[in-house]
């Protein structure tokens, strides 16, 4: 996995101690909040803050030792297999909003663009060998009706 500055931030506007965090968290990528705290002399939960806020985590296929792979891992490669060229935007463990006025957490949305305007996929992950119960199936079924 590497840690990069969000692309959607700017880093002009980070401060020092922010701009800290985040280069240690992108030349230490496994190392936790704490560990990251004692390195730039910071509060764990102003680490955490700072991570949340403006750091991106990239997964590299090719480093991936796919016997250690687990399902959160699974669906967040499934994410950014979907972020092609007309993909608009992607979000791994969307909360899909449900006519009735509640949601659903999806594993993977995806927006594209097409003649009519934006197309959301929905897309739920499955990682198991065992064959899929319809009941599952009919809940998406229900779900996408919503």
């Amino acid at each position: 996995m590497k840690k990069r500055l969000d692309p959607e931030k700017d880093e002009e506007d980070l401060a020092e101690k922010q701009r800290a965090i985040i280069e240690t968290a992108k030349q230490h990528p496994d190392w936790t909040y704490s560990e990251i705290a004692e390195e730039v002399d910071s509060s764990d939960s102003y680490v955490g803050k700072t991570h949340r806020e403006y750091v991106e985590e990239v997964i590299i296929p090719e480093s991936v030792d796919w016997n250690d792979i687990d399902e959160d891992l699974y669906e967040m490669i499934v994410a950014g297999l979907e972020a092609r060229e007309d993909v608009v935007d992607v979000e791994h463990r969307y909360d899909l909003p449900l006519s009735q006025g509640n949601s659903k957490e999806v594993d993977v949305a995806v927006w594209t663009e097409s003649t009519r305007g934006k197309v959301l996929t929905i897309i739920e992950c499955k990682f198991h060998e065992d064959s899929i119960e319809q009941e599952v199936v009919s809940e998406v079924i229900r779900n996408v009706g919503n």
